[in-house]
This record gives C-alpha cells, structure tokens and sequence, in this order.
C-alpha cells in the first residue's frame, strides 16, 4: 500500500537494526522480571555485571572493588544469580512454580 507506515519510518533505522533492539530490550525485560528470585547483593552483581541499571557492563574486578569483596566471591554470586534466573526461567515455562535455591550441605 502506498500510505503504509512500516516500524522502520517510525524509528528511522533500517529493520535489522529495528529487531535487534526490540529483542535487547525483551531480554532486559525478562532478565528483570528474573531478577524478582534474587537477593540483593546478587541483583547488585547481575546488575552491574550485564550493564542493566547504565548499560555499561562491569568487570568481575570492578564490582568486586565496588562492594568491597573479592572477585572470587563475585564470580560465586553471578554463577549462583544466574543458575537462580534460568531455573526460574525453566520453572516459568512449565508450572510457573518459583525455584529456590539451597546449596549443598558440606558434610
């Protein structure tokens, strides 16, 4: 049609471009809606880590220095985050039943 308006006139980016950024910002959205499951120091991590809050992602280093702890431990809570975030994900998916996480007990 001749007065058809396409998503592309609106935005004023080629359509490739268009859809990658709809589907970065769908991804956001459900990492945040994911993020609901976690604690605080561990939202803090994802956060940082992945760039949600200023869309610039940190170094495991950085935010080790930022909170005030070793980046080993800041490898330890992104790992437990984000193992949080895909079970959740999963759990979403079939009973959209919530995951809680429980460590191994160290005998």
């Amino acid at each position: 049609m001749e007065n058809e308006i396409t998503i592309q006139d609106v935005l004023g980016s080629d359509a490739d471009e268009t859809e990658e950024e709809v589907s970065k910002r769908m991804e956001i959205r459900n990492m945040l809606n994911l993020m609901n499951t976690l604690d605080e120091r561990e939202r803090t991590v994802i956060g940082l880590r992945f760039g949600l809050a200023d869309g610039q992602e940190w170094t495991q280093n950085a935010v080790a220095e930022y909170l005030g702890i070793s980046r080993s431990y800041v490898s330890r809570l992104e790992k437990r985050a984000l193992l949080k975030m895909f079970h959740q994900s999963y759990a979403g998916k079939r009973k959209r039943k919530s995951f809680v996480y429980r460590p191994p007990v160290d005998n």
